[in-house]
């Protein structure tokens, strides 16, 4: 019969509401496990009984609060898992889970006048018999106020001119929380103009393209002039130096085309200005014609981010820590961790083959499935049938979501997700779910899109 030692760790769970002054957790093994030792707690055993009292410093548990215990077992035959732990005399429903909050507004991408207030809203829900006991707001870490009843509101004042990071924090009555995914705001001086994107390339003797367009409407019709204010003469407005708006197309953009002539390199800044607006700047950089890679690269991060501030560096922390080959490992009394080491790891290799097949990946991807957003494949979405599975819930058990939407043993996959049909593409989901054909969709996915621009700027910087 085989033989060995089980060892046993346990989180006892969520106690009441008020939290536990003296815990026992008991539990019964099904094979032949026998105590040999513990710890964290007094453990005891009688034939398949096991159980664990509280140590001296490990007895008082606050509400939403936890500790561990553990203890090894020697044991003859299978080392099966206990199923079933009680503590205090209670059985354990499973893990506590803590509420969920999202943030319903202000709008991801939202620009707003610096004193105007920012409406911000939330949806929030706790489980495992709790309450919803609070929802803050907060403009990165700083609280700026609460709700304390559903629907969860508050108008934030005093926000000063610039980016805002903004979250809803949901406490529960047991004392959890939980964190809304943030949203990243703008707040001007007054009245903006908004250029996209930030920072793009234009190889020389080609073109690119800015948008421009405005946040709120318009009083009365607002001329945006764009023109070059510093850096690279050799890049200009060819297109779009001056654009009209109105309180009818003010949130459509319109095209702004920059030019480059055909010698020189460098980057230049375009200021786009309106009376009583503040202006936005976009950096365009001037790339030699052989750049191809370059400047897909600059096109694809800026259409992601639109800001280079976080990709200040990037290069020289890869090249210092990118080691290129066995030779040049750190053990190696030759090795040198210079900046330049790694960028000239193509030309050192000389393998053509990895360059042409790196090169037709790259070009596959940009010739076929390029497009205004960046680069991705469509797909067709079979998968979308499951929009109508139920969703298991017991006979008799009844909630809400966030949203409102009803929770009970009648509810599926989309009925408690309603605002999926908010969608503008919802009706080709619909059309397959009545029996049409499977929807096609192209995603944009962030990862995916800061691949291949990595995977472009990388070439371009190593074997360009």
């Amino acid at each position: 019969m085989p033989s060995g030692r089980a060892r046993r760790t346990w989180l006892p769970g969520r106690p009441g509401r008020s939290g536990a002054d003296g815990w026992t957790l008991s539990y019964d093994h099904s094979g032949s496990q026998k105590l040999t030792d513990g710890w964290n707690g007094t453990w005891s055993q009688s034939g398949s009984e096991v159980t664990v009292k509280n140590a001296g410093g490990n007895g008082s548990i606050a509400a939403g609060g936890a500790v561990t215990t553990g203890a090894q077992f020697s044991y003859s035959d299978t080392n099966t898992a206990p199923a079933a732990f009680a503590v205090n005399g209670k059985a354990c429903m499973g893990a506590y889970q803590p509420p969920i909050a999202v943030l319903t507004a202000a709008e991801a991408g939202a620009v707003l006048s610096v004193g105007d207030a920012v409406p911000l809203a939330a949806a929030a829900a706790a489980a495992d018999g709790a309450e919803v006991s609070k929802v803050e707001f907060y403009d990165d870490t700083t609280l700026l106020g609460t709700d304390t009843t559903s629907p969860y509101t508050f108008d934030a004042e005093g926000l000063t001119a610039g980016g805002h990071s903004v979250y809803a924090r949901a406490y529960d009555s047991l004392g959890a929380s939980a964190e809304s995914p943030p949203a990243g705001i703008t707040v001007t001086a007054g009245p903006a103009v908004l250029a996209t994107p930030a920072q793009l390339g234009a190889e020389q003797g080609e073109s690119s393209a800015l948008e421009v367009s405005l946040p709120t409407a318009p009083d009365s019709p607002v001329t945006v002039k764009v023109a070059r204010s510093a850096g690279n003469s050799g890049l200009g407005v060819t297109g779009g130096t001056s654009l009209t708006f109105t309180s009818s197309n003010w949130s459509t953009p319109q095209k702004v085309t920059v030019s480059a002539d055909g010698s020189g390199t460098g980057a230049a800044t375009f200021a786009v200005t309106a009376p009583g607006h503040s202006k936005s700047e976009a950096t365009v950089t001037q790339l030699a014609e052989a750049k191809e890679y370059d400047a897909r690269f600059l096109d694809l991060y800026g259409k992601l981010t639109g800001d280079w501030a976080k990709f200040n560096g990037a290069w020289e922390i890869m090249e210092t820590y990118m080691i290129p080959t066995h030779a040049d490992q750190p053990t190696n009394s030759f090795y040198d961790a210079s900046p330049t080491l790694p960028s000239n790891y193509a030309a050192k290799s000389g393998d053509a083959e990895a360059k042409a097949t790196a090169e037709g990946l790259l070009d596959g991807m940009w010739t076929h499935y390029q497009d205004d957003a960046g680069v991705a494949v469509p797909e067709t979405r079979a998968d979308y049938n499951r929009f109508d599975d139920p969703v298991y819930v017991p006979d008799g058990w009844t909630g809400a979501m966030p949203s409102g939407d009803t929770v009970d043993n009648g509810s599926t996959f989309l009925s408690i997700r309603s605002f999926y049909k908010d969608d503008p593409n919802w009706s080709k989901v619909q059309a397959y779910l009545d029996g049409g054909a499977a929807p096609v969709f192209t995603y944009h996915r962030f990862w995916a899109q800061t691949d291949v621009a990595l995977a472009l700027g990388a070439y371009a910087d190593l074997l360009e």
